[in-house]
């Protein structure tokens, strides 16, 4: 604390550590707004996906309007040239939470990448500063496994109403506002540090009304103004709970959006300043008059100035930034030095040449193999590539940007790689993410015999559209899409390997296998493909081969989708203890991907090991809430044990997220037989059938239930019905003979049916279930066949002994006594 300050003041300050540096700025600074100490209390940083600068009113935009972010640039500061480091969502967030740039952090995708462990993140600089840290996410591509969790107490990443409409997770903006609001409002009496993502701007751009419209362009700018209205509700609430003037408030984007400049749709293949320059926006606590900042700045700062306005270190691999004395006023209006790196590797999914950008606060430089500058202040559009007359001044830039990428640049990236599952690549396919991942360490270097990205924009342009058909079912568009493309370029795999996908999602298992072996002949260090290729040899029935050609895969090394594919396969034929090791190799290469916890929990529950399987279950309920196959497999285990109002509960849940799921109310009416409460289960079971009156499970459910409150006679019918929709019910088969053969109504009893019945059912199990058996005696009884009857009785009571199935065992010893007396069993139906 500089002596300038007075004694009271530093007082004051020693009572709250975590904002010295802040206060010391507001107290010590004559250009600062003279707020009192204690009213710097928290750290709120906003997020907007894929929103361009200039569709913000305060930025120049006409054509939207954005009052609540304009009122935080009225009394904060506004950068006019915000760099973002690269135009795709997960590595340019990486940068905005570390302060470094993509080649330290070695995140340069949003699919085969995640934020290794190793580096320090605002929330973790955060946290050891005392704030409580929470973050509310709006996207899969940002959920924790992707490692921006760390530091955070809160991660919200489990969405309540996701937008799915194209296959890729997000929310609407208001759902991210009510759960920051509420995250706030929690933590009130704390200081905090929150971080909120919208996601609304991204594509597809389906704003809700009344920010909805016709034209494209129209309905982009209108998800703008649509998040602007939902940021004005997360600021209210900080109002309303009287932190807003004590919060530092952060707005930015992680990239904008082409909308078709430079022969871009969306974003993520080129760095043109379309998708560079995004919107940043500082509000000191308390306020002051609206500034505006000129000199180039990047994402990259944004870590290194809120630790100088903390009063603190950032961590020694930070190459941000600090900009406090812009914001304080106490220095010009941004650094006449200042470049900022920014890159798209895309390319180099097809064979090309990278992207690799320095932004000066005039000139734009891009190497690739034809190198670009562009004079942004007279060229602000960049339409004239003026690298051959200003030559000097492009190797200058050259030379600097190399050193940039020399000196950041974190060699063995092992840490950042992200094994990706195929789901998640459809879901990236589907907003334009194509190309598959980009593999092995990075080099940044330019081969001059390599495809310049900008001869490439058609072609990408026309592998986002085939990303795009990949999860519809417009079959004739997606194929005639598939040809167009490996017309364009006929060595590039992935094409293939998107073939063999849309045939295998639709059960067209011999074009799939054609298709993969395609891509595989093509570019045989396609692991996506080799990997789908041996789903679809196990669905064609050729399990030996695929569990052959998955095997040889890890002998090349280990793969998250390899072994995961390894326990699904082996749990589906039975080689538990395979499988297990399988999946848990899996989980170490990824503990947070739930699919592989949730097919852990059920390769373990298939085992027998119940309690484990559980421990997976909860882990993924954890993280995922919603997941309903988790939730449904959980029910049943808490069923197992007797825990019938436990499993209620998470099946009546599970029908609140599916609404009318067949599956799931049939499990809730077994549950609620099994807890005796016939009655509703009869309702349940009614209701299913009257949507679905040939629902064999239904049939035989309603049958039992039916049979608790004494309606012998109508469950007879059901059992009848369920037969006749399927001939090898065994389990329709045992109860008709068992109801015929022990009936209280003599009337309804046919005992040689039953007998037939008996019969059938032995045949098809085996002969060997205790239950057939038994009802097999019953029915021989009822025909007064009595040595018959103790005969099938003593088998089907040695059967259920050696199956250790006491209390059947009892029940049958006891029926086998009567027999032996000459008495048959008229006691009624059980099960």
């Amino acid at each position: 604390m500089p002596p300038a300050c007075s004694p009271v003041l530093i007082g004051v300050v020693a009572l709250l550590p975590a904002f010295a540096g802040m206060a010391w700025l507001a107290g010590c600074s004559e250009s600062a707004v003279p707020a009192r100490p204690s009213e710097w209390r928290n750290i709120l940083l906003i997020s907007i996906d894929t929103c361009r600068a200039d569709h913000l009113s305060c930025y120049g935009a006409t054509h939207v309007a954005t009052p609540h972010i304009d009122a935080v640039a009225r009394e904060g500061v506004l950068f006019e040239n915000a760099i973002a480091p690269v135009p795709l969502t997960l590595p340019s967030h990486c940068t905005l939470l570390t302060g470094t740039n993509p080649p330290y952090h070695g995140v340069h995708d949003n699919a085969g990448f995640r934020l290794g462990p190793s580096h320090m993140t605002l929330a973790e600089i955060l946290k050891e500063q005392g704030f409580t840290t929470g973050a509310v996410i709006a996207a899969s591509v940002l959920k924790r496994r992707c490692g921006l969790d760390q530091g955070f107490d809160d991660f919200g990443d489990a969405f309540k109403q996701s937008r799915n409409t194209i296959g890729i997770f997000e929310r609407w903006g208001e759902e991210v506002s009510d759960e920051a609001g509420q995250w706030i409002e929690a933590h009130a009496d704390d200081p905090f540090f929150l971080f909120v993502h919208y996601y609304d701007p991204h594509y597809p751009y389906e704003p809700p009304p009344p920010f909805s419209a016709e034209d494209r362009h129209a309905r982009y700018a209108g998800e703008i103004a649509y998040t602007d209205r939902c940021i004005g509700n997360l600021l209210t609430k900080l109002r309303q709970i009287g932190a807003y003037d004590s919060t530092l408030i952060v707005i930015t984007s992680d990239h904008g959006e082409m909308l078709g400049e430079h022969g871009e749709t969306v974003h993520g293949f080129l760095i043109y300043q379309s998708v560079m320059r995004v919107p940043l926006l500082v509000r000191l606590p308390g306020g002051r008059a609206g500034r505006r900042v000129e000199g180039v700045v990047g994402l990259i700062d944004i870590l290194p100035t809120v630790c100088g306005l903390l009063g603190i270190e950032p961590p020694e691999a930070v190459a941000g930034r600090d900009l406090s004395d812009v914001l304080a006023g106490d220095a010009p209006a941004g650094h006449s030095d200042r470049a900022i790196y920014c890159e798209s590797l895309y390319a180099r999914k097809y064979d090309a040449n990278p992207l690799l950008g320095l932004v000066t606060a005039r000139w734009k430089y891009i190497l690739t193999t034809r190198p670009e500058l562009y004079d942004l202040v007279d060229d602000p559009k960049e339409l004239n590539n003026v690298v051959a007359a200003q030559g000097e001044r492009a190797a200058a830039m050259h030379e600097r940007l190399r050193q940039i990428i020399d000196r950041s640049r974190r060699h063995g990236e092992a840490e950042s790689k992200l094994h990706m599952r195929p789901h998640e690549m459809e879901q990236l396919m589907a907003v334009g993410y194509v190309g598959g991942i980009l593999e092995g360490e990075q080099t940044f270097d330019i081969d001059p015999n390599l495809d310049d990205p900008k001869d490439l924009r058609e072609f990408h342009s026309h592998c986002s559209r085939l990303g795009a058909l990949s999860n519809t079912d417009k079959d004739d568009e997606f194929l005639a899409q598939c040809r167009r493309v490996m017309a364009m370029r006929p060595a590039y795999a992935d094409p293939h390997r998107m073939l063999g996908d849309y045939h295998q999602k639709r059960g067209r298992v011999d074009e799939a296998i054609a298709a993969y072996r395609k891509a595989i002949a093509l570019d045989p260090g396609l692991r996506s493909a080799r990997n789908n290729l041996a789903i679809a040899l196990a669905q064609q029935g050729d399990t030996e081969g695929a569990l052959e050609l998955m095997r040889r895969e890890l002998q090349i090394g280990p793969d998250l989708n390899t072994h995961f594919n390894l326990g699904k396969i082996l749990t589906d034929v039975g080689e538990l203890e395979e499988a297990i090791a399988h999946l848990r190799t899996a989980l170490r290469l990824d503990p947070h991907d739930i699919d592989v916890r949730h097919h852990m929990g059920a390769a373990l529950e298939a085992a027998g090991r119940i309690d484990e399987a559980e421990l997976h279950y909860h882990q993924v309920l954890r993280v995922e809430p919603e997941a309903v196959e988790t939730r449904k497999n959980l029910a049943g285990i808490l069923a197992q044990r007797g825990e019938h109002d436990r499993a209620i509960a998470h099946l009546r849940r599970v029908l609140e997220k599916q609404g009318d799921d067949f599956d799931t109310q049939n499990k809730l009416g077994v549950t609620l037989a099994s807890a005796g409460r016939f009655d509703e289960a009869v309702d349940l079971f009614r209701q299913v059938l009257a949507r679905r009156p040939d629902d064999h499970d239904a049939l035989c459910n309603l049958g039992s239930a039916l049979s608790h409150v004494g309606e012998l006679d109508e469950a007879l019918e059901h059992f009848r019905h369920a037969l006749r929709i399927d001939p090898s019910s065994v389990r329709a088969l045992y109860r008709l003979a068992w109801f015929l053969a022990t009936h209280p109504d003599a009337a309804s009893r046919r005992p040689e049916e039953a007998i037939q019945f008996a019969q059938r059912a032995l045949a098809l199990t085996g002969n060997e279930q205790p239950q057939i058996l038994d009802a097999l005696a019953a029915a021989h009884a009822a025909a007064g066949r009595y040595d018959r009857a103790v005969e099938h009785a003593e088998k089907a009571e040695h059967a259920a002994r050696r199956m250790q199935a006491d209390e059947l065992s009892r029940q049958i010893a006891a029926r086998l006594e009567r027999y032996r007396q000459g008495q048959p069993y008229h006691e009624g139906v059980t099960e």
